[in-house]
């Protein structure tokens, strides 16, 4: 189930209870479709495995014909219709039967599963109650649904009851963007489409519609098609999703079917008034109507009015409106599409309004609602498409300035920034524009600038411009202008003005109307406190921002916030849910078409790859990002670097390492670095440092040994400026005590280093340095000690290259330590090699010596070459060409030369 994993804590807790030999009770409230059923499903299958008994119940869905029958379905008792001859004696005789029923069955364990309690009779809920009264000593857990669709009643009121009594309470919502396209990606086995991720946008986050309409569009191979909603009757609706809708709607009354049907040729939103005037009655008689929709989920109620829940549902409903009687219905109100109009021949007698292109109102405006809701709900190919209709069909001035500024908006979300920024640039020289539209543009000015790293000094001018111009601009110019500030400001160094702007464009964003690139501030912050690694503050940021996202449906950003929370767990050491989540964002930016967080996943996937020894997965995800809208950014110029460092050793390293500083910068590096004639703008190796100030400490070290102690004490000089000026930022201290330790062998420094950060593999770096530090100094039981913890912390976090190196220098001190694992394998085969004789075989492939192998490795070459003579044996070869070739022709690797290798 996709995140239910609260819900499921419940359900566990409740097994754990009742498996103990003790009582307790879980409730589950959810709207039609939020997947009710299935968790009860999967807590009866998971209570089966427990060995605990399951009894199920459920009311038909037109009524008991029986009292109690669901819980006489549930202890498959017999109902015995002349024992209960006696109206008045009914209702004790049932009490008791049930509960004997019930005391039989819980001499062991049991759960007692009862389904959609909101369609149980009124005598069932009763008696329900009571027996959970008389049966509370019994290791009984009762496991107890009802839809929220009826917001009162009877079971609503018997679940609060239970609820004060003590029993455990869960309400299914909506999937969240991420988990709908999670749901999506698992039931088409593949990232969806955009068409498709378009049309399942439209069931707010309702797994049921979700699913109905994948299996409905792939059973009728629709899948790519997108369910357009300004036509109705052309609209592709899968014939399963159309029976799940009518069964919905055909539960309402002929009253309340007749207005939801009239209002969803509207569109998702409409007046009460609108409704009125179209039944012909007034807004005060359609109450009880209304009220009843609600109480099915069908409507709901917003601050401008009433709402179909989900547009999903309010599509299908108005494809059964004849195309005849909808129009009839829309020319009442005078309401036209724009889809409408133009497949309808113009009225040559009308004057040129009734010819105008409206769209429920007037045109312009609505078709820039509809692009700004493709643009947040992930649909930008379709927005995209809509603007350039648009522009097509526009000859005023402004109406295509405002187009242009959409476009531009477009261009920058899918990562063509040089495009973004010249259209919001021709935008912005057309004179007297409409303000929102003048501060949209600006906002992609001055983003497309700060991208733009050799434009970052006239991005800050330009910010600071816009501050000084006060109330001439809009809160979300404003807000762009203070998040450029705080980019801009964290570059060169001051990190506490950075932040104090982030904070305040976080405040006025919230006051912000417009909403236009809202999540901007807060994913910035995110990222600023992710660099000085308090990840606590950013992590609630991150929340924040995301159940703004789930809230609204706004699914463009969502690859933003899972490649931010990947960072996160990189930062805290846990490698593994940083891979998932950096994976989940490339699922999204891909499926999205938004590039900019996909270059912050790769980063993060290549980072842990490194660490994890997987040469050839760090080179590729490096690679991905080469020619990216961020290629050319000091953190994949430094991932560069540290893979070349890797591959070919500290010298190809230090080559790249040029493209991070520049002549006549506040840092100067010198000329055996090639600096002197490098068009790279100056602060380049400021920036990184403040983006990752760990990176000080490797650079100091591949500089050493690649023997430029000129360019490490560069290094050096930078970071400490940096910590100096930033006192109270622990982060740089722990990195500036680091490198300094490391370039004078300062022990100390080391010391104070592992101490002062909070960096699980940073701690590890600076007590592996402490302990060869120590190893020159002498004092070699210190400095086995220091790498023991090293190797430990190493372990602990699945650093697996660098555990290697360390039990390298153990060995060299004459300490060994066994890390090698058992695990079941078949006799031979490419599956019976361990991980170790699978690397070397993905190295062998890539055309390595043993030596090299051994150096990548941190092993001996004897013992590679006894690694070598084992794979031999289990794949049944004689030699390293067989096994190139088999390891290309089972597709292992890229048959071809690769120069990049896996470890």
């Amino acid at each position: 189930m996709w995140e239910r994993d609260r819900e499921w804590h419940y359900v566990d807790n409740l097994l754990r209870t009742v498996e103990g030999g003790a009582g307790g009770t879980l409730l589950v409230d959810g709207e039609p479709g939020a997947g009710r059923t299935r968790l009860l499903d999967e807590a009866a299958t998971a209570a089966g495995e427990r060995h605990i008994s399951v009894l199920r119940g459920n009311p038909e869905e037109l009524g008991e014909l029986l009292p109690c029958g669901m819980l006489f379905q549930a202890l498959d008792l017999r109902f015995d219709p002349a024992a209960y001859a006696d109206p008045g004696a009914s209702r004790a005789r049932t009490l008791e039967r049930l509960k004997a029923g019930f005391e039989e069955r819980a001499a062991e364990p049991v759960l007692a599963v009862l389904d959609d309690l909101h369609r149980a009779d009124p005598m069932t809920l009763m008696v329900l109650r009571a027996l959970h009264h008389m049966l509370a000593p019994r290791p009984i857990g009762w496991l107890l649904s009802r839809s929220t669709a009826r917001e009162h009643g009877q079971a609503a009121f018997l679940f609060d009851l239970l609820e004060r009594e003590g029993a455990a309470r869960v309400e299914l919502g909506p999937l969240s963007p991420e988990a709908a396209i999670g749901l999506m990606t698992e039931t088409l086995g593949m990232p969806p489409d955009p068409a498709t991720l378009a049309s399942a946008g439209d069931a707010g986050g309702n797994p049921l519609l979700i699913s109905e309409l994948l299996a409905g569009l792939r059973a009728e191979g629709l899948l790519g098609t997108v369910i357009d909603g300004a036509c109705p009757p052309n609209a592709h609706i899968p014939h399963r999703l159309r029976l799940v809708v009518r069964h919905w709607i055909e539960a309402l009354s002929t009253g309340a079917r007749n207005l939801v049907e009239t209002v969803a040729v509207l569109g998702r939103s409409f007046s009460p008034e609108q409704a009125a005037s179209l039944l012909g009655t007034t807004p005060a008689a359609l109450l009880p109507l209304v009220e009843e929709c609600m109480a099915a989920g069908i409507l709901a109620a917003d601050a401008d009015g009433l709402t179909f829940r989900h547009e999903l549902v309010r599509l299908v409903v108005a494809t059964r409106v004849p195309q005849p009687v909808r129009h009839a219905l829309r020319d009442q109100l005078g309401v036209r599409t724009h889809t409408e109009l133009a497949s309808r021949p113009p009225d040559v007698h009308a004057g040129p309004a009734s010819r105008s292109p409206e769209v429920s109102g007037p045109g312009p405006g609505h078709l820039v609602a509809l692009i700004d809701a493709a643009i947040a709900g992930g649909r930008l190919q379709e927005a995209e498409r809509l603007v350039n209709g648009g522009l097509a069909d526009r000859d005023p001035a402004d109406d295509a300035a405002e187009l242009r500024c959409l476009l531009s908006d477009i261009m920058y979300l899918t990562g063509r920034i040089d495009e973004a920024l010249r259209q919001a640039e021709t935008v912005l020289a057309v004179p007297d524009l409409a303000s929102h539209v003048r501060d949209r543009a600006i906002l992609i000015r001055l983003y497309a600038l700060t991208r733009l790293r050799e434009s970052g000094t006239s991005a800050r001018e330009y910010a600071y411009e816009v501050l000084e111009g006060g109330a001439r601009y809009g809160s979300a110019a404003q807000v762009a202008a203070l998040v450029v500030l705080a980019v801009t400001e964290w570059e060169e160094g001051r990190l506490s003005e950075a932040l104090a702007f982030a904070e305040d464009a976080r405040r006025l964003a919230g006051t912000d109307e417009s909403h236009v690139h809202r999540y901007d501030s807060l994913l910035v912050s995110a990222a600023l406190l992710m660099n000085i690694h308090r990840l606590d503050e950013a992590r609630a940021i991150l929340r924040e921002a995301r159940a703004d996202m789930s809230a609204d449906n706004h699914l463009t950003w969502t690859a933003d916030a899972s490649a931010l929370e990947a960072r996160a767990e990189l930062a805290a050491g846990r490698f593994a849910d940083a891979v998932t989540e950096a994976e989940r964002a490339l699922d999204l930016a891909t499926t999205l078409g938004t590039p900019l967080p996909a270059t912050v996943a790769n980063a993060v996937l290549a980072t842990v790859a490194l660490r994890r020894g997987d040469l050839r997965a760090a080179s590729r995800y490096v690679a991905d990002g080469t020619g990216g809208p961020l290629d050319g950014h000091p953190r994949h110029t430094l991932l560069t670097a540290q893979v070349a460092e890797v591959r070919d050793g500290p010298l190809s390293a230090m080559t790249l390492l040029t493209a991070l500083s520049a002549p006549n910068g506040q840092v100067d590096l010198p000329v055996s670095l090639g600096l002197a004639d490098s068009p790279v703008p100056r602060g380049r190796l400021r920036a990184m440092l403040a983006v990752d100030p760990t990176a000080s400490a490797w650079m100091v070290r591949v500089a050493l040994a690649a023997g430029d102690r000129a360019a490490a004490e560069a290094v050096v000089v930078t970071v400490e400026a940096l910590s100096k000026g930033n006192p109270e930022f622990a982060a740089l201290v722990a990195s500036a005590a680091h490198a300094r330790g490391l370039l004078d062998g300062d022990c100390d420094a080391l010391s104070q280093a592992a101490e002062r950060t909070d960096d699980a593999w940073a701690r590890a770096s600076a007590v592996e340095d402490l302990g060869m530090a120590l190893v020159a100094a002498g004092r070699h039981e210190d400095a086995a000690a220091n790498l023991d913890r090293a190797l430990s912390i190493y372990q602990d976090i699945g650093s697996v290259r660098d555990s290697a190196r360390v039990r390298q220098r153990l060995r060299g001190m004459g300490v060994r330590h066994r890390h090698w694992s058992y695990a079941e394998r078949p006799v031979s085969g490419w599956d019976s090699l361990t991980e170790t004789e699978r690397n070397i075989s993905l190295l062998v492939a890539d055309g390595w010596t043993n030596r090299r192998i051994a150096e990548q490795t941190f092993i001996s070459v004897h013992t590679v070459a006894f690694h070598l003579r084992h794979v031999y044996r289990k794949l049944q070869i004689n030699s390293r060409i067989e096994l190139v070739r088999l390891v290309v022709s089972q597709g292992r690797v890229e048959s071809g030369p690769s120069g990049v290798a896996g470890a």
